[in-house]
């Protein structure tokens, strides 16, 4: 299960493949690998059931599609599909053709679409990443920033959140507090700006899943 930073024209000549897709927004209900891990662009779930235990997987909004000699599938980017070769009789062949294709937009459309929503979240990895020094804070930057939003929308008045105490208390030992700080203040007020007041709120819930970073630890990166 992945995404394509291009969008795709699929075309099935002989035999029949079957979709299953999903929207770029399930990044965080799918589990998707952080950037700075080998298999960056693809999700942790299998969607087989082979390996459970992902509990957010029953909120995505999956797609099936089956393509047969003769039709075309388009593809946005950035949307998570999986793809299956359907059974093949003998003396047959299954023959696919892919158009990949993109263009640049003549501006940034606001609020965010979903697309965009998933390339910002990569970009504030790479930024947390690299303000951190290393991208095995990423778990707990994201679990501190996750926390502290919803500490924000529960607030019944700005004094209460003024001096980020949910943040800090999360902050590992040897981060220096200032980067910490900072960090978060840039990615909540660029949310805000380029998503909404509303929409900023959840962005970190929905895309920046704790759960999705874990796998850096075990890397040890």
């Amino acid at each position: 299960l992945h995404f394509d930073h291009n969008d795709n024209l699929f075309l099935q000549i002989s035999g029949s493949k079957r979709f299953r897709i999903f929207e770029p927004l399930d990044a965080g209900n799918i589990y998707a690998y952080p950037v700075h891990h080998p298999l960056d662009r693809r999700a942790q779930v299998d969607l087989s059931g082979a390996n459970g235990g992902w509990p957010r997987l029953a909120g995505a909004r999956e797609r099936e599609v089956t393509v047969g000699p003769g039709d075309v599938l388009f593809l946005p980017a950035y949307w998570w599909h999986e793809v299956y070769t359907l059974p093949v009789p003998p003396g047959e062949l299954v023959v696919s053709i892919n158009f990949w294709f993109g263009k640049a937009p003549s501006h940034l459309p606001l609020p965010l679409p979903g697309s965009y929503q998933l390339e910002l979240v990569r970009q504030l990895e790479q930024l947390a990443a690299t303000a951190l020094i290393s991208p095995r804070h990423l778990p707990a930057f994201m679990r501190a920033a996750c926390a502290q939003m919803r500490a924000v929308e529960e607030a019944t008045s700005a004094s209460e959140v003024a001096c980020w105490a949910v943040l800090d208390q999360l902050r590992p030992l040897g981060v220096d507090a200032k980067t910490w700080s900072g960090l978060y203040e840039y990615a909540a007020s660029y949310a805000v700006l380029l998503l909404g007041p509303a929409r900023a709120l959840s962005f970190l819930d929905d895309l920046c899943d704790p759960a999705r970073f874990e796998c850096l630890r075990h890397r040890g990166v």
